[in-house]
């Protein structure tokens, strides 16, 4: 089916939801937030939608004759699939003029995930934006996003559909930090016994992935969900030191991301609800049916969050911490102060005010609010 045919056939099967697009008002100067091999896509104005911002993708079909078909199993994943976690599909129309299709999704304005945890737009390529640096999210919402994804699959696995390519990379945040997952182009249909060919982000595949033809189902994308709720939880990107291939490797043969047993780990999870480890072992067991269903591991992250104190606690905890350390600090500056003038040689003197001298400093760090670390303030 050509472009045309496939664009005015689908136009005429929308789900009542969808909108179809008369016309998309670019900008004057349309902001690129993302390429692909599909095509590129912008931030735009949407003429027949009161003027809203979306994430607009053009796809040239005759370059790439593949993205015809990926556009074609998202717009109708998107339209017969409503959750709110996954991305919003506000329409899609033909070019006649430049042969162009158009897709337009709802527009998160926090970027990727990925982006959010490592300030890095891809991971591949390392190109980073803001600077390189990561963007503080409190304990609380990271079990939120982690939570929402898995509601975001579950609704999709109630269809019969696995996702393939469950990544931070392929999940979006709303301006509340709230979580989108996005790139239904790899997306099928799951039947008994059906083998297709291995689609995805090697680090976050799960092990049956490594076989030429894998026998995927939805525990397939339940093991990455797992992998996104690591990242999420330790700020590390999964597996950074090892290539693809190795890291496919460590998946095949049990081997898993490090839980309790890292120093930086183990510091991260304390600051998680006790559970949290257990459902990450459980999301990773090599057989698939050892594994939770995705609306399991969600209802199970809904009980967690709901026990991690609220963003407003956590930071009036890590308040009262910082106010106990400066009044600790204060006293020692006031004990050597007074054994400082008690000193017989004016050498001692001179070793006791450089004490003093770095002991201020780290008063004024804190009086700043520095060192205030992972789940300290809302996000």
């Amino acid at each position: 089916m050509s472009a045309r045919s496939w664009a005015r056939a689908l136009l005429g099967q929308t789900a009542p939801a969808t909108r179809r697009l008369r016309s998309i008002a670019f900008d004057a100067e349309p902001l690129v937030i993302g390429r692909g091999g599909f095509g590129t896509v912008y931030r735009s104005a949407i003429g027949g939608c009161y003027g809203a911002t979306a994430a607009v993708k053009r796809i040239n079909p005759k370059s790439d004759p593949e993205a015809l078909g990926e556009v074609e199993r998202e717009v109708e994943i998107l339209s017969s699939v409503r959750h709110p976690n996954l991305i919003g599909l506000m329409g899609h129309s033909f070019d006649e003029e430049d042969g162009l299709l158009h897709v337009a999704l709802e527009h998160c304005e926090n970027g990727s995930l990925f982006e959010t945890l490592h300030g890095a737009i891809n991971y591949e390529t390392r190109t980073y934006s803001r600077g390189g640096k990561a963007v503080e999210l409190s304990a609380r919402t990271r079990l939120r996003v982690a939570r929402q994804v898995g509601g975001a699959l579950s609704a999709l696995h109630d269809h019969g559909i696995v996702h393939r390519d469950v990544s931070a990379g392929n999940i979006l945040l709303t301006g509340a930090n709230d979580a989108r997952l996005i790139d239904m182009g790899l997306a099928t249909r799951t039947e008994e016994g059906k083998r297709v060919k291995y689609a995805g982000t090697p680090i976050y595949s799960a092990p049956e992935c490594s076989e030429h033809n894998a026998l995927l189902s939805a525990s397939s994308d339940v093991f990455s969900l797992g992998v996104v709720m690591w990242e999420l939880v330790t700020g590390h990107v999964p597996w950074e030191d090892l290539a693809f291939h190795d890291a496919m490797e460590m998946h095949r043969t049990g081997k898993r991301l490090p839980i309790m047993d890292a120093a930086w780990s183990a510091k991260s999870f304390a600051q998680m609800p006790a559970g949290l480890p257990d459902l990450l072992e459980a999301c990773w067991a090599q057989k698939q049916h050892m594994r939770p269903t995705a609306a399991d591991a969600s209802n199970e992250l809904l009980s967690m969050e709901l026990d991690c104190p609220t963003d407003e606690a956590a930071l009036q905890q890590a308040m009262a911490d910082q106010q106990r350390q400066v009044a600790r600090l204060q006293a020692r500056v006031h004990d050597l102060e007074m054994e400082r003038e008690q000193l017989p040689s004016k050498k001692d003197k001179q070793r006791a005010a450089r004490v003093l001298s770095e002991l201020g400093l780290g008063l004024d760090d804190l009086r700043e609010g520095g060192g205030m670390q992972f789940g300290s303030g809302p996000q």
